[in-house]
Parts: structure tokens; sequence; C-alpha cells
């Protein structure tokens, strides 16, 4: 993994590129977490997930050294927010199913790499 840092005066891709964030008005950084909410649970957790999405895509792209910290970042400014339960959920659920799915090919390589190891020669 690599990481670019932007330049002096420059926002950094994420920034720029994900739509649920924006460069802070006042005393410079990123606001992680922008949404709107849609007015009802159901509409915020289908919009927290589109989200997701939107931010599981974007790291996919870009495995840098920079955006291992990205969600931590998007919590944090959630919680400072007290941003909508629908989309807080839609958003860490449809993250944690990603999480759980790719923790599940992992763990069957894992087992297969064991079970041939201790085959004998």
């Amino acid at each position: 993994m690599t990481s670019r840092k932007a330049g002096r005066g420059q926002q950094p891709r994420h920034a720029v590129e994900l739509s649920f964030m924006a460069p802070r008005s006042i005393g410079g950084g990123v606001n992680h977490f922008r949404a709107q909410t849609t007015g009802s649970y159901s509409g915020d957790w289908d919009h927290g997930r589109a989200l997701a999405m939107e931010y599981l895509d974007y790291v996919g792209k870009h495995p840098t050294n920079g955006n291992t910290t990205l969600l931590a970042c998007i919590v944090l400014d959630m919680m400072k927010a007290d941003t909508s339960k629908g989309l807080i959920i839609g958003f860490m659920g449809a993250v944690n199913e990603y999480a759980m799915s790719v923790a599940r090919l992992l763990s069957d390589e894992t087992l297969a790499s064991n079970q041939a190891a201790s085959l004998p020669k």
C-alpha cells in the first residue's frame, strides 16, 4: 500500500471524490460524514447503505495507507454530528456485511492451506 498526501492547499482525494465528505470551512480538515437525513428510518437506512457502497468502492480502488484510518474518521464524524440511527446502521451494516464476507473467504483459504500443509508428503 502506498500513501499520497495532499499537497499544501489541496484537499485529500477522499474529501473531493466521496459525495458524503467535504472540506471543513472553518479550521481546515475534512468533514468525513455530512449526509442529510431523509426524515424516515428506512429511508436513512437505504441511504446509509448506498453511501457505504460508495465508500467500499472508493477504498477498493484506493487501498492506501492513508485510507486505512478513513472508516474511523467517518465514525467519529458520525458521532460528532449526532447522525440519525438509520444512516449509521445502514452504513455500518453494509460495511460489516462486506467485512464478514471477506473474512469468510480468507478463513476458508487459511483452512484449505492448513489442511494441505498437514497432509503427509
